[in-house]
C-alpha cells in the first residue's frame, strides 16, 4: 500500500499540482474509499491527519474518500457537481475549481492500479477512458496527458 500512495503522490507531482494534492496523493486513502473499503485512520481521528500534513490537504483527503463514487463521476461533464458524503449523506454542490483536485487524485490513483495490472488494464481501461474525457474540461494538462499516454488513447480521444 505504501509503494502505491508514494507512486500516487510522484505522478501527481509529474502533473504539476501543488503540494497539496501531493501530500493528499500520499494519503488519499486513510479513511477508505468507495473503492477500497479499509480505513487506515477513523474519521474521528482527522485531528492526526491534520497534525501530519496540514488542514488543506486534509480535508482533500476526507473528500476524496467519502465520496460516493457513481452519482459523483455520473456528473462530471455538468459544471456544478452534487457531492454526497457517503459517510455522512450529507451532500454539497461544488464548482469546477472544488472538482478539479478529486478528478485530478482519481487519475493518478485509477492509472497507478491499471499499470499494476494488464487484467485491471483490460477491465476498466474503457471505462476509465469515458470516464476521464468527460472529466477533461477540468483535469491540469499533465493529468490528461498521462491519461492518454497510459490509456493509450489515439490522438488524445
Amino acid at each position: 500500500m505504501l509503494t502505491h500512495l508514494i507512486r500516487v503522490a510522484d505522478r501527481l507531482a509529474t502533473y504539476g499540482v501543488d503540494e497539496q494534492l501531493q501530500l493528499a496523493g500520499l494519503t488519499h486513502a486513510a479513511y477508505s474509499t468507495d473503492g477500497f473499503d479499509t480505513a487506515l485512520l477513523d474519521t474521528d481521528e482527522r485531528a492526526l491527519l491534520v497534525e501530519a500534513i496540514g488542514t488543506d490537504a486534509e480535508a482533500l483527503v476526507y473528500r476524496y474518500g467519502a465520496t460516493d463514487r457513481r452519482p459523483f463521476y455520473r456528473q462530471l461533464d455538468q459544471g456544478l457537481v452534487v457531492w454526497t458524503d457517503r459517510f455522512t449523506g450529507h451532500s454539497v454542490t461544488l464548482d469546477p475549481l472544488d472538482v478539479a483536485p478529486l478528478v485530478t487524485l482519481t487519475v493518478a490513483n485509477e492509472l497507478d492500479v491499471i499499470e499494476q495490472s494488464e487484467q485491471l488494464r483490460e477491465q476498466y481501461g474503457t471505462s476509465l477512458a469515458t470516464l476521464f474525457l468527460r472529466a477533461r474540461p477540468v483535469l491540469p494538462d499533465g493529468a490528461w496527458a498521462d491519461v492518454v499516454q497510459t490509456l493509450r488513447m489515439a490522438g488524445g480521444t
